[in-house]
């Protein structure tokens, strides 16, 4: 088709960062290591398994590290467990995070990756982190936002032992719960950026929050006109958002959209387009959304409800 434009953990999470530029605005490969406001002293253990078992040269075991935390500070780091070529690796990638992380007390640490032993540095990072998480109450994991509609649709994982739960937008508590979803209706302005977080409540005591995750809601959009007006062409128009920075097209010939074609329309003042070819005799449905681009990560608003055309040539 062408197209034509007309564990639940509970603030201070040892969280690791992604691997690609996001909203966080990190270099491409970094990671973060949050210190937990709650973590005690202490000597932490955690077991990851990293390597490659498609690569003879790197196959997979489990890495074995042991953090140890006095006053807020990582003052040692050990591991054991790599053998054979991975034992190179696994020392590279020990000095390099070792030097970013020991000595360090601030609440967030940023460690580079590590050139040549990637996989090996990912693997001492998360590492690092299962152990920090270990000694701090950190608030359940959430799950993905879903916008609709409605709102905001948060979910988070169970906390064991936890009588009830506290949900954050944007740093204000918005409401206790008993149970881990919740429909937050009044986040809904257009193109506002909201920050969920979630702690827990056990003995009485309120967790560290959670790793926070953060949404854009963008309006319901809608589509305005569908037509065939040449053959072999179907064009469509959509209600324009002001706070977009473009839309998302959908159009298949089911109503479930099964196999439907997506494009991406990047243009924010665009709002008319034309796709080709389609096929006479068939049925047709549409849909739009708006979308916004914050470094790097695309928010997705709420589909259009879809609109049907019978293509007559």
């Amino acid at each position: 088709m062408g197209w034509k434009y007309h564990k639940a953990m509970l603030t201070g999470v040892l969280a690791i960062g992604m691997l690609v530029q996001t909203s966080t605005g990190l270099a491409k490969g970094t990671k973060e290591i949050y210190m937990h406001n709650s973590l005690k002293d202490g000597v932490y253990d955690a077991t990851v398994v990293t390597g490659d078992e498609k690569k003879s040269a790197f196959p997979t075991y489990s890495l074995h590290v042991t953090v140890t935390v006095q006053n807020h500070t990582i003052t040692g780091v050990s591991y054991n467990g790599a053998v054979g070529e991975n034992a190179t690796y696994a020392q590279q990638a020990y000095e390099e995070v070792s030097k970013a992380v020991l000595g360090k007390n601030q609440s967030t640490i940023e460690v580079d990756a590590v050139s040549g032993a990637t996989e090996s540095g990912d693997a001492f990072v998360e590492a690092i982190q299962e152990g920090i998480d270990r000694g701090s109450f950190v608030g359940p994991q959430m799950h993905d936002i879903v916008v609709n509609a409605r709102g905001m649709q948060i979910c988070f994982a169970a906390y064991d032992g936890a009588e009830g739960y506290r949900l954050y937008r944007n740093g204000k508590k918005i409401a206790d719960l008993k149970d881990t979803a919740f429909l937050d209706t009044n986040a809904k302005q257009n193109g506002k950026k909201y920050k969920y977080s979630v702690t827990a409540i056990v003995g009485g005591v309120e967790s560290d929050s959670s790793q926070s995750q953060t949404v854009y809601y963008l309006s319901k959009n809608k589509i305005n006109a569908l037509l065939n007006g040449s053959a072999g062409k179907m064009t469509f128009a959509w209600r324009k958002n002001t706070k977009a920075d473009g839309y998302r097209i959908q159009y298949s010939t089911k109503s479930s959209f099964e196999n439907a074609k997506t494009m991406l329309i990047r243009d924010k003042k665009l709002v008319i387009a034309t796709v080709h070819p389609v096929s006479r005799g068939k049925t047709y449905y549409v849909r739009v959304c708006a979308y916004k681009k914050v470094k790097g990560k695309m928010y997705y608003g709420n589909w259009s409800k879809s609109k049907k055309l019978h293509i007559n040539r």
